[in-house]
């Protein structure tokens, strides 16, 4: 499989703050990665290191094998999309509007009403099931709707790689599952990299080939799901003893809440 994201020997943070520390990673097309790990463990600051929003203080990050820092912004967002945990736009647009805004990399101004475009929009509408909302404002949609929105947004960038920051906490449980089963397809479809960043250690499992743990910048657990959540890593990630169960005929571990 093509790699397509590198992570050299990455240290970064802020101006008073290390968060990530010496990390290496390295990731290929046709994959769903999951990262895990308690609040405050460098999960956020690693997506936006990713991007190049947050620069490395040592170390670099790699695109396709040229790095982050040499990117043109636009020519970058035709490869990398995010979907930050919330989206809080500046004027109140209409869900279709903003939707076709994420086409910005591959239009100019005047492009982003064509027939081509609008295919896409009516597609990503209804895998979302937003075609009914498609003329409503934005701000009156529920916190679920405008995360489904934030993510048509993204999908219809057509990016070969796409960064999830915990973009399902506002969804109910029948959206997560469909949003799931739509990502792992467009995963084949699109050949992509996908990487989410859950609390949702279950889901993770489920859906995820690979799962990074990270706790204080540091990597403490990386591989299947199967290799790495065990009642072992999770006592190091969570400071809690943690019970562990594979369901009849399946290798997918699953957290036992209790």
């Amino acid at each position: 499989m093509q790699k397509c994201l590198k992570v050299n020997n990455v240290t970064a943070g802020y101006p008073d703050k290390i968060v990530l520390k010496d990390l290496n990673l390295d990731f290929t097309l046709n994959s769903f990665v999951g990262i895990i790990g308690p609040n405050g463990s460098g999960k956020t600051t690693l997506l936006h290191t990713l991007i190049g929003t947050i620069p490395t203080t040592s170390g670099g990050v790699d695109v396709f094998e040229k790095s982050v820092a040499k990117w043109k912004r636009k020519e970058l967002a035709k490869q990398i999309s995010i979907i930050p945990q919330e989206f809080f736009p500046q004027f109140s647009y209409l869900v279709e509007d903003l939707i076709i805004m994420g086409n910005y990399p591959h239009s100019s101004l005047f492009q982003l009403n064509d027939n081509d475009i609008q295919d896409d929009v009516e597609e990503v509408l209804s895998r979302l099931e937003l075609t009914h909302k498609r003329k409503d404002f934005y701000r009156s949609l529920s916190g679920g709707e405008k995360q489904r929105v934030s993510i048509a947004r993204s999908l219809i960038q057509k990016t070969p790689i796409l960064l999830m920051d915990e973009s399902f906490s506002n969804l109910d449980l029948n959206h997560q599952i469909e949003l799931m089963n739509l990502l792992k397809k467009l995963k084949k479809e699109r050949n992509m990299l996908i990487i989410l960043v859950s609390h949702n250690i279950n889901l993770a499992s489920s859906y995820c080939d690979r799962i990074i743990m990270l706790k204080k910048g540091s990597i403490i657990a990386d591989g299947s799901p199967a290799s790495v959540i065990n009642s072992e890593n999770l006592k190091t990630l969570y400071d809690h003893n943690i019970n562990i169960m594979n369901y009849k005929d399946s290798n997918i571990p699953h957290v036992l809440y209790k």
